[in-house]
């Protein structure tokens, strides 16, 4: 799971079969045995050996990322499914050097990258020194309620002196993309956004510039914007950038599966991301939700019972920077492929060692919270409770949301702390971590938890099969919503996009 604005306009749908896969599958994986636990297991073993022979991980765009390709598509196609690989191209930005961003005047100080700052994603890149100029609507300290803060959401809010100058402004009110374009069309040479200061709100955030962005960005924890804001009021502030990104293309792909019985015109997707952070193999993120999704489709091939509607299992390439594939799969749908899928299954990191049970929906979204309902009585059989969140565009639910497809999934927690509410319910350790090894080097076989992959994977397949043989007016039957062609919900409340906060 993450923690890059999406394109808004459809495109032709294009698919891209390569070459029979060289990695060859462990004969352990080539059978599916009745313990779905054990299923996942070799799946699991079997990516992370993909990742301890490419360089330790698997992420987009690497040979750790083909090679789970090709083993994803081996094991989908001998169970039976005719697979496709969508290939695609994805833009990476990657600082070529360390960045500076240093104060100059009126006394010197270098701010430190990951604790005071971060650069912003496709940040342009330039060398610069120049006054600090504050845009108007700036709250420090913020107001409690935290309404108010717009800094840099009107192009009124950049005063004249901002034209050759580095603007400053504070997060809230609208989105960073449209603070930086304010600034550029006020003639700002870079912009400075730092964080609000409210309660969760202090630190230096992964942000998105978006790829066709030339303004050198940097994103500043609150006390360090809050003493430039302060130091820039005072007297004359200078500061000194120098940042410097390339932007690389390159190939990927998503593996697209689909049962050939079923009625077409009500397609059920489920999915999960198949890559990892460069910093690790990804065995808990997202191994687990892609060896889940493995099951789920190896269950359903050898099942005697036929699905009443068709389902497409999919694994989605890119998720870790910035939600890229399965972003890509519903823009290249035209408008009656959007219709003919009436809900999406998402499934990411359900093997965390100190896991809870999270269902992750939309609140607000009807259909959605039916899904998510058939979840919790998933979980209830076996005399579990579970608990709720929204995601609000962490992981690869945003983009189905957004063509108004409802979603859930299942969540068994990130680096998040838990509390000791959550320990009573779920059992674990209250005051640490879900994951100890979110995102990590660490996060590999050794970090998953059997009895979180046992009792996820009891729910999933269990709502994947109801899902699969019911109409859907049974399952969204509460709803009162006409469900012959999905139509666009409420606008899904979506801070992020994968890892990088949108606003």
């Amino acid at each position: 799971m993450s923690k890059g604005p999406a394109q808004r306009s459809l495109v032709a749908l294009a698919f891209a079969v390569l070459a029979p896969a060289t990695f060859g599958l462990p004969a352990a994986a080539q059978t599916a045995p009745s313990d779905t636990v054990a299923t996942m297991e070799r799946h699991l073993d079997a990516l992370q050996t993909i990742a301890d022979e490419n360089g330790g991980n698997r992420a987009a765009g690497t040979p750790g990322y083909r090679a789970s390709v090709d083993y994803a598509a081996k094991v989908l196609e001998r169970a039976g499914y005719a697979v496709t690989r969508q290939r695609f191209e994805v833009k990476t930005f990657e600082l070529t050097r360390k960045p500076v961003v240093a104060k100059v005047r009126p006394e010197a100080r270098r701010l430190r990258d990951g604790k005071d700052y971060l650069v912003f994603d496709y940040s342009g890149s330039a060398e610069i020194q120049g006054p600090v100029v504050p845009a108007r609507g700036i709250r420090v300290p913020p107001p409690a309620n935290g309404k108010g803060l717009a800094s840099g959401c009107s192009a009124d809010d950049f005063p004249a002196e901002t034209r050759h100058a580095i603007a400053l402004v504070q997060r809230g009110g609208c989105f960073f993309t449209d603070k930086i374009e304010n600034a550029r069309r006020a003639g700002a040479k870079a912009i400075l956004i730092f964080n609000t200061g409210l309660d969760g709100e202090t630190a230096p955030l992964s942000v998105t510039a978006g790829e066709d962005n030339d303004l050198p960005a940097v994103f500043l924890s609150y006390g360090a914007g809050r003493d430039l804001y302060r130091s820039a009021r005072q007297r004359r502030t200078v500061v000194r950038l120098d940042i410097r990104g390339t932007i690389k293309t390159k190939a990927t792909w998503n593996v697209i599966a689909d049962t050939a019985e079923g009625d077409p015109d009500r397609t059920l997707v489920v999915g999960a991301h198949l890559d990892s952070v460069p910093e690790g193999p990804g065995i808990n993120d997202n191994g687990s939700g892609t060896a889940l999704v493995l099951a789920a489709a190896e269950d359903l091939a050898k099942r005697s019972t036929k699905p009443r509607n068709r389902v497409r299992f999919a694994l989605w390439a890119a998720e870790e920077i910035g939600l890229l594939g399965s972003t890509h799969y519903v823009l290249s749908l035209s408008k009656r492929e959007r219709a003919r899928i009436f809900a999406y299954l998402n499934f990411d990191m359900v093997g965390s060692p100190n896991y809870v049970r999270f269902i992750d929906r939309t609140r607000g979204d009807a259909r959605s919270e039916a899904i998510g309902a058939l979840f919790e009585k998933a979980f209830a059989r076996r005399g579990l409770g579970a608990g709720h969140v929204n995601s609000k565009g962490m992981t690869d639910t945003a983009s189905f949301l957004e063509a108004g497809i409802p979603t859930a999934g299942l969540f068994a927690g990130t680096d998040d702390l838990k509390t000791k509410s959550q320990q009573r319910r779920y059992g674990g350790t209250a005051g640490e971590p879900y994951d100890a090894c979110y995102h990590r080097a660490c996060d590999t076989t050794e970090n998953i938890s059997r009895r979180a992959l046992e009792e996820f994977s009891d729910a999933a397949l269990r709502v994947i099969r109801q899902m699969a043989r019911r109409k859907p007016s049974q399952i969204f039957a509460t709803t009162s919503v006409e469900m012959a062609a999905p139509a666009a919900t409420a606008e899904p409340e979506l801070l992020y996009r994968g890892p990088y906060a949108l606003r």
